[in-house]
């Protein structure tokens, strides 16, 4: 499922809106986040970045890290 804020996001980086209904948003603010920043740094699911995996997406946590990784791809590979 897709949002209009997710659709936002995916033609400007610097897209600001968000829904709270909608997990695909709520990878993408994860990919924001101290936590996944200091996790992808590290090579490693750290413990922060865990918990946030599970308090989103339970046991759906690797299909929400894959996404929160491809949203994050997405920013670092955009031209500024």
């Amino acid at each position: 499922m897709t949002c209009t804020a997710c659709e936002s996001a995916r033609t400007n980086r610097f897209c600001g809106m968000y829904r709270a209904d909608c997990l695909e948003c709520s990878a993408r603010a994860l990919s924001h986040s101290p936590a996944y920043h200091a996790a992808a740094t590290a090579n490693v699911l750290t413990a922060a970045y865990w918990d946030a995996l599970q308090a989103v997406f339970g046991e759906g946590w690797k299909q929400g890290h894959a996404q929160v990784k491809r949203w994050a791809e997405m920013r670092e590979g955009a031209k500024p």
